[in-house]
Parts: C-alpha cells; sequence; structure tokens
C-alpha cells in the first residue's frame, strides 16, 4: 500500500463514485476501479458496496476514510516540515548566552525570529563564556553569546561583533577614585586588576598601553560575577562593560571611562562547521535588527 492508492480511495469515497474520481483524479476509470479492488484484496475488506446510485461506503471503509485522512495529513505535514527544515523555518535552535550581554542583543531578534518563523524551536539557556565556548567546539549548542571573542579558537569558531559598549572600572567599596565621575586610565598605573575573561584581558593591555602604563594582573576570573566578588572584596580593580552596573547590584563601585576612551566589543560566536539553515536564518533575523555595519564577523569566516 502507498499514499497513492490512499489517495485514490480517499477521491471515490468522496465522489461516490470511480467515474467522477477518475476525472478528478485525471487517470481513466479502469485502472482506477483495479486500484481500489486491489487495495480491498489487500486489506482483506470491502470497502464499498457497489449501487446503481455508485459507490457506498462500508462501515469497514467509513472507518478506513478517516484513517486514511489522517494518513495523508500527517505525510503532507511532514513534507512540508521538511521543507520548512531546509529552509531554515523550522527545527530546533540552540542558544546560550551571558545574561547582560542577552539583555542588550537577542530579546528582538528572538521575538522576531519567532515571529516570522512559528515552528522553530528555540532552546534558550544561561552559561558562562567560557562554557559556551566548550559546548560551541563539541557541537552541543547552535550559537552562544560570550560576550567576547576568545583569541587562537578563530579556525574553529566564528566570532562576531554585534556591538560596542562603554567601558567601567569597577572599584572596591572606599576606594578614592569613586568619588570621580568618570575615571581616565592613567590614574589607574598604580592598581593591580582583576580580569573577567582572556577577551576582556586583550582590551585591558589595549587601554593600560593607551594610558601609558603595563597593568598588573594579579588574577584572571572565570567570569564577571567572580571578578567583581574579588573588587569587592578590595583585592583589586577591573574593567567591566556598561551592562553590569545596570544588572549588578554589589558593593563595587562603577565609574567610567572618559566618553573617548576605547570602547570593548560585544560578540556572538558559531562554529564554523554548522551548516544549519535555521542558524543561518537566526543570524539573517539578527543582522537586520542591528545599526547598519553593526556586524561584523572574524576575518576567517568562511574559511
Amino acid at each position: 500500500m502507498d499514499l497513492r492508492h490512499l489517495r485514490y480511495f480517499v477521491t471515490v469515497a468522496e465522489e461516490s463514485g470511480v467515474c467522477r474520481a477518475a476525472v478528478r483524479l485525471h487517470i481513466s476509470q479502469p485502472p482506477l476501479t483495479r486500484q481500489i479492488q486491489k487495495l480491498e484484496e489487500e486489506i482483506g475488506a470491502k470497502l464499498f458496496v457497489r449501487r446503481k446510485q455508485g459507490m457506498q461506503l462500508t462501515e469497514a471503509g467509513q472507518f478506513f476514510l478517516k484513517e486514511a485522512r489522517q494518513i495523508l495529513r500527517a505525510a503532507e505535514r511532514a513534507v512540508q516540515m521538511t521543507q520548512a527544515v531546509g529552509r531554515g523555518e523550522a527545527g530546533r535552535l540552540e542558544i546560550a548566552y551571558v545574561s547582560p550581554v542577552f539583555h542588550g542583543i537577542l530579546p528582538k531578534a528572538i521575538r522576531v525570529f519567532r515571529k516570522r518563523f512559528p515552528h522553530a524551536e528555540l532552546g534558550i539557556r544561561e552559561m558562562e563564556s567560557y562554557q559556551q565556548v566548550q559546548e560551541l567546539l563539541d557541537k552541543r549548542i547552535d550559537l552562544g553569546c560570550p560576550g567576547v571573542p576568545f583569541p587562537g579558537l578563530e579556525d574553529q569558531l566564528v566570532f562576531a561583533q554585534v556591538s560596542e559598549v562603554r567601558l567601567y572600572v569597577a572599584l572596591p567599596p572606599g576606594h578614592p577614585l569613586a568619588r570621580r565621575r568618570e575615571v581616565a586610565m592613567r590614574l589607574l598605573a598604580n592598581e593591580v586588576f582583576i580580569s573577567p575573561s582572556r577577551g576582556v584581558r586583550a582590551v585591558l593591555l589595549q587601554l593600560c598601553s593607551l594610558g601609558g602604563f603595563e597593568p598588573k594582573v594579579i588574577q584572571e576570573a572565570n567570569n564577571v560575577a567572580c571578578a567583581l566578588e574579588l573588587v569587592a572584596a578590595g583585592v583589586g580593580v577591573s574593567l567591566v562593560t556598561d551592562a553590569f552596573p545596570r544588572y549588578l547590584s554589589t558593593e563595587v563601585k562603577f565609574r567610567p571611562l572618559p566618553a573617548d576612551a576605547p570602547r570593548q566589543g560585544i560578540y556572538i560566536a558559531w562554529h564554523r562547521g554548522n551548516q544549519s539553515p535555521m542558524l543561518q536564518a537566526f543570524l539573517k533575523v539578527l543582522k537586520a535588527n542591528l545599526p547598519p555595519d553593526e556586524f561584523k564577523a572574524s576575518a576567517t569566516a568562511g574559511r
């Protein structure tokens, strides 16, 4: 039995006769009659009673009609969904994020994507930046939002800058510089620094160089929250993006760098080998909802 036989049966049932069904199906009457007979033989039950006024469904035929229609609808949906998956309109996309970065970048893109592709499933999880990178390398997630790039991994992962943000100095409670409205990097020359990640450390080195000194990095924390705990304990100072003063409530004092100071790029990432049409569709939506020329993928993208 194949789907063609089911379509023949349903059409004959709906037209109450082979003649009209043959016209509708664009085939001749004798082959259609033989197919219905073969179907009855295969099932082992009479589906129609032949009468002068047409073909009437038996009780078994009525039951089979319901089942055949369900099968045909399921088959049609399977084809449609498969085609949608191929276009990136259906399937599942796994996304990971760091909380403050998520609030600044992803919500609008996710809303637009869900509305445009209602059959798509999005798995969205909060995850530390270094964990996101490992999950991307292991191909367990499709898109990460680690916030910063991870040098040395560009051959495997694409890091795309999606925004730039102002940087703040995180100062321990009671620090003299906390009385200032903003803090120039040169005023931090004698401080010890806590670096939240390798990506931020690269920016730290650049900023300190512009300030005329080389930073003394006393410790590298696993994440910004850990770094801020150390700052709160008076271990040192740190640099964070403008998202953290808005979303974190701690004893740490946040003071911005001057407005003309270099800004921190915010990055998303995905595996270079990920050919998922859904990932490409989501990236297209994300790019469309960013300011012009904001989306900047790493130079080796597409290698």
